[in-house]
């Protein structure tokens, strides 16, 4: 017990004086007002509409994954972003995707974008944003053991919502319809779920004296 009691005298003053530390007091990550990152965004599920080349008409489906990478800056007028990317052909397993397309593999959709957008604060943690897309579609179909490949390219918008849960952390919803087809005449678009990761070139502790 003595032990103990003596340990405790001798730790307290540390722990106090760690505890009273005027820079412990608020070390918390904060970013410059201004700044560039390095936008890393991780689409964990995707809508596809597109043209189905085998039967002639117009389908949906829901894919899983992809990735982007671009260039995030926040300035004081609102933020602009660049992004390039692709939403895979990775299938989700449920019921018609997963019979028709994971075990008989009769066709596959895909898509590349690149897009620049404009973001706004409309509440404390969420931002609205929009912007211009160019994005192509591949559309590959088996048939009779061959794979035959259609790309379809357009000129569309990007519209969505992101939640800012932290400066570097920010789930959103985005709507990719395109307007002006390249290709086949067709409706197409993607609406994702995705996840963007920002990495600030910056040293956010050294800018605010945090040592």
């Amino acid at each position: 017990m003595k032990k103990i009691t003596v340990t405790l005298i001798l730790i307290m003053p540390f722990v106090l004086a760690y505890a009273q530390h005027p820079k412990r007091t608020d070390r918390k990550l904060r970013l410059p007002k201004n700044y560039v990152a390095i936008r890393f965004a991780f689409p964990l599920v995707n809508n596809f509409n597109y043209y189905n080349y085998s039967n002639g008409k117009s389908i949906s489906s829901t894919n899983l994954l992809g990735l982007g990478i671009g260039i995030f800056y926040k300035g004081d007028k609102g933020d602009f972003s660049l992004t390039g990317g692709v939403n895979s052909s990775l299938r989700t397993p449920v019921g018609d995707n997963f019979n028709k397309v994971w075990i008989t593999g009769q066709h596959s959709i895909s898509s590349l974008f690149i897009e620049a957008l404009h973001h706004r604060k409309v509440a404390k943690k969420t931002s609205a944003f929009g912007g211009i897309n160019v994005q192509r579609f591949i559309y590959n179909l088996k048939d009779d053991g061959e794979s035959i490949k259609h790309m379809d390219d357009g000129i569309g918008l990007t519209l969505g919502t992101e939640f800012n849960l932290s400066p570097m952390f920010a789930p959103a919803i985005l709507y990719r319809p395109v307007i002006i087809p390249l290709g086949t005449q067709k409706y197409y678009h993607t609406l994702s779920l995705a996840v963007n990761l920002n990495a600030p070139l910056v040293n956010p502790f050294k800018a605010h004296g945090f040592r």
